[in-house]
């Protein structure tokens, strides 16, 4: 998800070449043409959309949270797993969380929108490779 959304991001990294702006990764492609402009905003559409899948995952989780962190008030972190792991209801969406401790479910969602915000957000922040280190700290 997080390479897609950099490939998706990449359409909005325009640089200034005399006094024209060009797309970054085609300079052939003038970023003030209207050509360019009906393009961004398909990608914005495409971009609206793609998010709606890690938002997605988010709801199946958030439905199935008691069954993702069974026992929350104990202190018995074996067993909640064991419990879990073994429940037939969660097997299609284990991917999304067999990584993780129970009561962390939500972590696999939370850490793709880190690696979205650092592969595709950091890059567009300015031009200036220092102003983009720091804001990635």
């Amino acid at each position: 998800l997080p390479p897609v959304s950099n490939k998706q991001l990449q359409v909005f990294d325009c640089i200034f070449v005399n006094d024209n702006e060009y797309l970054r990764s085609d300079m052939s492609i003038n970023c003030q043409g209207n050509d360019y402009k009906t393009f961004s905003y398909i990608i914005l559409m495409f971009i609206a959309i793609y998010q709606c899948i890690p938002i997605t995952w988010m709801y199946v989780l958030y439905r199935q949270k008691e069954a993702l962190n069974p026992h929350s008030g104990s202190h018995d972190e074996t067993l909640s797993m064991y419990i879990r792991n073994n429940n037939p209801k969660l097997a299609p969406i284990r991917f999304l969380f067999i990584d993780y401790k129970c009561s962390k479910w939500w972590f696999e969602i939370a850490d793709m929108y880190r690696r979205i915000v650092y592969i595709g957000v950091v890059p567009l922040v300015s031009p200036k490779p220092s102003i983009r280190s720091s804001f990635g700290i």
